[in-house]
């Protein structure tokens, strides 16, 4: 006899299974509802999946994403209720997609995506990267001009793109009810990651002197706290310098 645990372990096995009527053996005549539930399964996450990441949905077309989805639902399920919180392992798995080997800054605007989708949906109380920065505010480095392909693919911005333009450093932060993806200098991007590492303005800002004579820090500083995005204020002396 099938105890009710067996019952419930095949149940969510045969939601990822590509097997044709994987419980007809238990279920009998209630097995094509079962399949009714797998099939909305399936899409339901799909959609999901679409919403957070419309651009790489634009650069593959839809047809392939759903393709390409199936193969990640069944490998990555997802472990939340909360389908806003799935996604996250999708650009590593596309990046190891054979068939998607022929775009290799699709991963990256994958990245792009999903930092911006967890930008929007930050708390504004949680912990950030830093205790000195706002919670939604992200760092993004890629090789490819993502942040163009990402415009043009959501028709924000005429083409083509020149793909060897890259690399870019990017900040991505929440403003009011939209994200907003700025590019950085590498410099600025680098004084940036040193706040995030070690959280404190005054070495960050001596640092920055001494590796970067000439670099507006307060330039920076001020820029960051025009977004929004600090958590803190930069109080510097100026012996800090």
């Amino acid at each position: 006899m099938v105890t009710l645990s067996e019952i419930q372990m095949r149940m969510r096995d045969a939601l990822l299974s590509a097997e044709a009527k994987p419980l007809d053996d238990i279920l009998g005549s209630t097995a094509g509802r079962f399949e009714i539930h797998r099939r909305h399964f399936a899409k339901s996450i799909t959609a999901a999946l679409e919403k957070t990441f419309p651009a790489v949905v634009s650069l593959v077309d839809a047809r392939f994403f759903a393709f390409a989805a199936d193969a990640f639902i069944r490998s990555k399920p997802p472990v939340s209720p909360c389908l806003s919180e799935y996604g996250a392992e999708l650009p590593e798995f596309l990046a190891a997609f054979p068939a998607c080997a022929c775009l290799p800054y699709l991963p990256d605007v994958a990245r792009l995506e999903w930092a911006i989708h967890t930008a929007y949906h930050a708390h504004d109380s949680a912990a950030g990267e830093s205790a000195l920065f706002h919670p939604s505010l992200r760092h993004l480095v890629s090789r490819f001009p993502v942040h163009r392909i990402w415009n043009v693919a959501l028709g924000r911005a005429e083409g083509p793109v020149d793909l060897s333009s890259g690399p870019v450093r990017l900040m991505i932060y929440r403003a009011g009810d939209d994200v907003s993806v700025e590019v950085l200098t590498e410099t600025e991007f680098r004084v940036h990651r040193a706040l995030v590492e070690c959280g404190d303005f005054a070495l960050v800002a001596h640092a920055t002197s001494e590796l970067y004579p000439g670099f507006d820090i307060d330039a920076t500083f001020g820029r960051l706290k025009a977004r929004n995005v600090l958590a803190q204020s930069p109080a510097i002396s100026e012996d800090a310098r």
